[in-house]
Formats: structure tokens, C-alpha cells, sequence
């Protein structure tokens, strides 16, 4: 069966043409032909002027080109190099460029701000640190031997960790001693430091560590993880502390 032939519109043209409809408008639509968006503001004779259309040349004869403002606007990079003075770069440099004018880019984050959240957390991390140490002696005589955090929170010792200290020391000793020995961990640094040399003198007989981990130059170093096993296994008589 043949198609059936679909009669021609009345003008002839095609159906998007014979919606277009002439005239200017404020705010084009689909179908409109012209727009106002494309003249410029009338001038002394009354009639728009077609941005599209090129413009009159000039002294020389030469055709002008619409700018902004009339004239070409033309955006200059320059890099700076270590003697300061600035040279042009082009846009496929490697080194660092700028806008003309600016010797540096701006930082994203003030100064010192990432020192301050690094402070902020290591306040965080020492929260349950102990600051007021007790005497060994003054533990021995308690039930129920503790002390207070930074924070107010209870910090308590094992009897019989506190007795494996006391086997090994003298009562003056024992009377010296105060707890808990504190291992400072650093991040510039790959070792926890004990800096109590009594404290230092009582871990060391204490593990039998013999020649290894001496105490030299003020501190004992030990790796972290040694360091993370103490604190485990001695029942609150040493602590970490980070700075």
C-alpha cells in the first residue's frame, strides 16, 4: 500500500519557517527570527546598529574590531625568577606563573594555622596524662594506689607492677622514684625517650635488659613498639606522652 502524500503547508515553507515571525523582540523566543540582544543601543539617527556587522575602518583603512571598551584588552603573564626581576613566560612554562603586577601567589591557609591544629591535636592525645607524679613509697602504703589526669580522670596502678619496681630498688630509692615514668614520643624522632634516670635504672633491672637500651646523654631511647609493650604490661607505671 502506498504512503499516503502529506499535503504542502499553505506558504509553501517549511513548518519552522512558518512560525518564525519578524519583527525585534525584547526576549527571544524559539521560531523568532531577530533579537534584540544583537543591536546596540540606538544612537543619534534613531536606528539600531548590528553588533554582527563589522564597523566602520579607521584613519588607515583598516577594518576595526569590536572591543570592550574599544579597544583590545591583552593579558600578560609574567614568572618571576630568583633576582626578582620579572621576565615573560609563555602559557606552556614549567615554571610558576603570575598575573602581571603579582610577584607571589597568596597562601591558602594564614600562617601558623597548620601549627595550631597540630597543637590542638597532640592536646587531644596527652588528654589522660598524668602531670602530678606520686612518690613509689607513698604508692606501696595505698589499697587501692592512683592518680589524677590532666583531665580529672582516675590513673590507677597495678600493686603488683609497683612491687616489681621496689624489688629492685633501695628504699631511698623507692622514696625518689615517682610515678608513672613518662615515655616521650616525638614525631621528628624513630624512638620513645625516657629522661627519668632513676625511673630509667628500675626499667632496665626490672626487664634485664643488660647492655642494651642504656641511658646516655640524659634519656633511654626505645623503639616504639617496645616502648607501646611496656606501657601495656607494667599496669600504669609508665605512660605516653606526645609532643
Amino acid at each position: 500500500m502506498a504512503p499516503v502524500p502529506v499535503p504542502p503547508a499553505a506558504s509553501g515553507l517549511p513548518q519552522f519557517t512558518q512560525k518564525a515571525v519578524s519583527g525585534r523582540f525584547a526576549a527571544p523566543h524559539r521560531g523568532q527570527r531577530t533579537s534584540a540582544a544583537n543591536f546596540s543601543p540606538p544612537v543619534a539617527g534613531g536606528e539600531l546598529q548590528d553588533k554582527n556587522l563589522p564597523c566602520a575602518p579607521d584613519e588607515n583603512g583598516r577594518p576595526r574590531r569590536r572591543t570592550i571598551q574599544g579597544r583590545r584588552r591583552r593579558r600578560t603573564l609574567v614568572s618571576v625568577p630568583h633576582d626578582g626581576r620579572p621576565s615573560e613566560k609563555p602559557f606552556g612554562s614549567r615554571k610558576r606563573v603570575f598575573p602581571a603586577g603579582i610577584a607571589c601567589c597568596h597562601r591558602l591557609v594564614a600562617p601558623g594555622a597548620f601549627d595550631r591544629w597540630i597543637a590542638l591535636e597532640v592536646g587531644r592525645l596527652n588528654a589522660n596524662l598524668v602531670v602530678e607524679k606520686r612518690r613509689l613509697a607513698d604508692l606501696l602504703r595505698e589499697p587501692e594506689p592512683a592518680c589524677r589526669t590532666r583531665e580529672g580522670n582516675l590513673h590507677t596502678f597495678e600493686p603488683e607492677a609497683l612491687a616489681r619496681f621496689a624489688s629492685v630498688l633501695t628504699a631511698d630509692e623507692a622514696v625518689a622514684l615517682r610515678l608513672p615514668l613518662t615515655l616521650l614520643v616525638r614525631g621528628d624522632s624513630d624512638d620513645a625517650r625516657l629522661t627519668d634516670e632513676m625511673g630509667a635504672k628500675a626499667l632496665r633491672a626490672v626487664e634485664k635488659f643488660d647492655r642494651a637500651f642504656e641511658y646516655r646523654e640524659g634519656r633511654m631511647a626505645l623503639p616504639h613498639s617496645l616502648a607501646i609493650d611496656l606501657v601495656q604490661r607494667h599496669g600504669g607505671v609508665l605512660q605516653l606522652a606526645f609532643g
